[in-house]
């Protein structure tokens, strides 16, 4: 995997941030904060680490978990949610189909300003996370094989099986390009 890659995959899809459709001061909470996650373990965690900080500071919170992607930003719109964890790859990637960036702090500017310019969403300051992926592969089938990289991986693909969770399949690797 070039460097390129690296840097796209431990520096830019880390970086988390907040969609906030509309924020309560403590002293007028009539309603408790809506916080979305998405439909995987990893994202109901992240959400619940944000729900716990915003309760510690003594703000009422509603979890509402497990929302597919592809309704999230209308649920933020009718108000269903107000804010979920996301992370700056996938919303240049996904939601506004544009290339990744290899400067993190560049990507999450980028991703700011796309919302903004929709005049309804904006983000919070991203939270810095390693979301890299990596592949595991049973010692005796990488030594049989001398599988060493993904390159080798996709030399030996018709004899090896792949097994991952449901949303790789249907997603672009960037390792994988």
């Amino acid at each position: 995997m070039n460097l390129k890659k690296k840097l796209i995959l431990v520096g830019i899809m880390t970086g988390m941030l907040f969609f906030l459709y509309g924020c309560r001061s403590t002293s007028q909470q009539d309603s408790p904060i809506k916080i979305g996650s998405k439909d995987f373990t990893e994202n109901l965690i992240v959400s619940e680490i944000y729900a716990l900080a915003l309760e510690d500071h003594g703000l009422k919170v509603e979890r509402v978990p497990n929302i597919a992607s592809s309704i999230i930003p209308e649920s933020i719109q009718k108000g269903k949610i107000d804010l979920y964890p996301e992370y700056t790859g996938t919303a240049l990637l996904s939601i506004f189909k544009l290339a990744l960036e290899t400067n993190p702090q560049k990507e999450a500017a980028t991703v700011h300003k796309h919302y903004e310019a929709g005049g309804k969403l904006t983000t919070l300051n991203y939270a810095f996370a390693n979301d890299s992926q990596g592949i595991a592969i049973k010692t005796n089938v990488a030594k049989k094989y001398q599988i060493k990289t993904i390159s080798d991986l996709q030399k030996n693909s018709t004899k090896i099986r792949f097994a991952s969770q449901g949303n790789l399949i249907n997603e672009k690797m960037a390792c994988l390009d």
